[in-house]
């Protein structure tokens, strides 16, 4: 994800070789439409939960493809496959990463991605991102900001606890 730069899994999907993204343009790829081997998948996950909020990457440490009937191992799969977006988690080290981008259209995007350790047993991570840009159509913009925050306990050796929590508003025009 960080080499591609992509901020949306649409964007990631482009370089999938299992998939590849809806070309309607009634909707948006965040509302579904990823095809894999000839079959739309409406139906996203987000660690194996079923996810119907558009998706960024700011958050996202991996995504799988599961091609064909592995899909129908999560319940609402389809023949072709499924995507499922594994978020961050809190590490026992400590990192910290800024990211801004900008480009055509208007494109401002800044992301930090914060990873504490605060003891033995617990580690914290915090990533912020804000996005605003147009597009190349009149009519169409975004403006995304969204707060994610993750917490890892550790009370025995073979047990771990993650909690999550995420906020985000996105104001985006059909079509982006």
């Amino acid at each position: 994800i960080n080499d591609l730069n992509a901020t949306t899994v649409a964007e990631l999907s482009m370089f999938s070789i299992t998939g590849e993204v809806g070309t309607s343009g009634e909707t948006t790829i965040d509302a579904g439409g990823y095809v894999f081997r000839g079959i739309t998948a409406n139906i996203q996950l987000r660690n194996g939960i079923y996810w119907t909020q558009p998706m960024d990457t700011y958050n996202i440490d991996r995504v799988e493809l599961l091609r064909g009937p592995t899909a129908f191992l999560y319940g609402e799969g389809s023949a072709g496959g499924l995507m499922n977006q594994l978020t961050k988690v809190a590490e026992q080290r400590d990192s910290q990463k800024v990211n801004l981008i900008s480009g055509s259209y208007h494109l401002r995007r800044a992301e930090f991605d914060l990873n504490r350790r605060v003891n033995d047993k617990v580690a914290v991570r915090m990533a912020v991102v804000k996005h605003v840009s147009d597009g190349f159509k009149n009519h169409i913009d975004r403006d995304f900001f969204a707060a994610y925050f993750t917490a890892n306990y550790h009370p025995f050796k073979n047990t771990v606890l993650n909690v999550n929590f995420e906020y985000g508003n996105n104001n985006t025009t059909m079509g982006y």
